[in-house]
């Protein structure tokens, strides 16, 4: 007498690979996180060294002064909350004879292309290193303006700075109540920085 054919599978066996698949969602979850985080900070910290080579070459180019601002500081209710610590732009200066005028050459920008976000989940942290500030406005010519960062290429291609500027970006996030207290939250271990030389004006990128 033949025993009948087994069909489907028993409770013990569907139980199995119940779990097995709750333990690969269970290991599986967090690391997909962390390769979205890592892969945020990573396309954000070339998308901003991009800009910086792109900025230099515009000031040959066009025999132009251009400033790369980075909205860190921005007191306006209306842009504050999109824009503070992960956006910046590129701009280039009216002023042509500022060193005879004594016109301030940020008094009168344009942006030469829109303003510019950071990959969702990366930041610029609050502090840099050799990077000067002053009242710019941002995101537009027109205002607001604000107490902005910011690094300075000249008409031949050199950078304008006291020292080796350094950028820090790291994975985060945005938070406060006000613009006053809007800080960057880190969500995740790991920063990169990007100085730039001083010599060549090339963006050089260091992951921490």
């Amino acid at each position: 007498m033949k025993t009948p054919a087994r069909k489907g599978f028993t409770l013990v066996e569907l139980l199995a690979v119940l779990a097995i698949i709750g333990i690969i969602m269970i290991v599986g979850i967090p690391a997909m996180h962390n390769f979205s985080r890592s892969s945020a900070l990573g396309a954000a910290t070339r998308q901003f060294a991009d800009s910086i080579s792109l900025a230099r070459t515009h000031a040959l180019v066009n025999n132009v002064d251009v400033f790369v601002i980075v909205g860190n500081n921005i007191t306006n209710a209306a842009f504050a909350t999109n824009y503070i610590y992960s956006s910046y732009g590129v701009a280039v200066s009216a002023v042509t004879n500022y060193a005879l005028t004594g016109v301030d050459p940020l008094s009168q920008i344009t942006y030469i292309d829109q303003i510019r976000f950071l990959p969702t989940g990366a930041v610029f942290m609050d502090s840099v290193v050799n990077v000067s500030s002053q009242r710019v406005t941002f995101p537009s010519s027109t205002g607001p303006t604000n107490m902005l960062w910011y690094v300075k290429f000249t008409r031949d291609g050199q950078l304008e700075a006291p020292g080796v500027p350094k950028f820090f970006i790291v994975s985060g996030t945005v938070t406060g109540a006000t613009p006053a207290t809007l800080k960057p939250m880190i969500t995740a271990a790991g920063t990169n920085e990007i100085a730039i030389n001083p010599l060549i004006g090339k963006p050089l990128i260091t992951r921490f």
